[in-house]
């Protein structure tokens, strides 16, 4: 009675939303591997500048943009590097779909192009991982990382070679999240400099810390379960739709957006602003509960 399942399903996702969206599929039969297998690449090994050296080569940068707590940030920069004006407006919005500059920094002119340093904030409000965020921005973006891991749950860095204007740099990014927000630090060097640079750039990056570490709130989930086999984590706005659950071989349920959809009467097939369908398929020796 008490003997362990060792079912093992095909689970096929149809999303009809943002292929990273609010909902996702756990279970402990799963594969390791996933999508993040072909974006993870160990970063180029670059030694760090030695720390008596680094501290006489650069500058301690401290602020809080716009007095938010959760947007301050410390960093050290090259001693001769231009900054502008800190942002201190109290009346500012922070949008979940555009990023809000922070601050910028700039290197001396060069005829390959000048290196530069952008930290930009956006607002998160979802359960998604930094790493499942930041995958979504650069495949948005048509953008492969030359260099892509994973520090934690709340930072990611990457390294990749972009395209501005004729000119080619090597942009080393370090994306963190502090309370619900996103801080992104985006670190352009010259490609015809990136040799001499690149210690430089890789230590400036691994200065940047965060002045006060806030934890996210925690935000509310529905649970619906494939018996004990699978279960889906949803936000309240989302429906689950399934169908009476008659065999284990082939299990599935559809959600379904209803924020903003207006009505009572929904179904799986209503207008809505977004839609999953999941669908588990058993492959296994064994065909029913009763008989395993």
């Amino acid at each position: 009675m008490h003997k362990t399942l060792h079912f093992k399903y095909v689970l096929k996702l149809c999303c009809l939303a943002i292929i990273l969206c609010f909902p996702y599929v756990s279970s402990a039969h799963a594969e390791k591997k996933d999508i993040f297998d072909r974006f993870r690449k160990p970063m180029p090994d670059i030694s760090l500048i030695e720390q008596s050296e680094f501290i006489a080569q650069t500058r301690p940068v401290k602020d809080i943009p716009y007095n938010q707590d959760a947007l301050g940030y410390t960093l050290r920069i090259p001693k001769d590097w231009l900054d502008t004006e800190s942002k201190s407006s109290s009346n500012f919005i922070l949008s979940e779909k555009l990023f809000l500059e922070l601050n910028s920094f700039y290197g001396p002119a060069s005829p390959f192009g000048r290196s530069r340093i952008e930290i930009q904030a956006l607002s998160l409000e979802s359960n998604l991982t930094i790493e499942q965020w930041y995958l979504s921005y650069i495949l948005e973006a048509g953008m492969t990382p030359e260099g892509f891991i994973t520090h934690s749950a709340d930072k990611v860095e990457s390294l990749m070679v972009v395209m501005e204007d004729d000119y080619s740099y090597y942009l080393r990014t370090l994306v963190v999240r502090n309370e619900n927000k996103i801080i992104m630090l985006k670190y352009y060097v010259p490609v015809g400099f990136m040799q001499e640079k690149a210690a430089m750039q890789a230590s400036v990056l691994n200065s940047f810390d965060v002045l006060k570490d806030i934890p996210r709130n925690p935000i509310d989930s529905e649970v619906y379960r494939f018996l004990d086999v699978a279960e889906l984590k949803y936000a309240p706005e989302w429906k689950v739709y399934a169908a009476p659950m008659r065999s284990v071989d082939y299990m599935d349920a559809t959600l379904v957006n209803l924020e903003n959809s207006g009505g009572s009467q929904t179904s799986r097939n209503s207008p809505s602003q977004g839609k999953v369908d999941v669908t588990l398929v058993l492959i296994s020796d064994e065909k029913t509960l009763i008989e395993e």
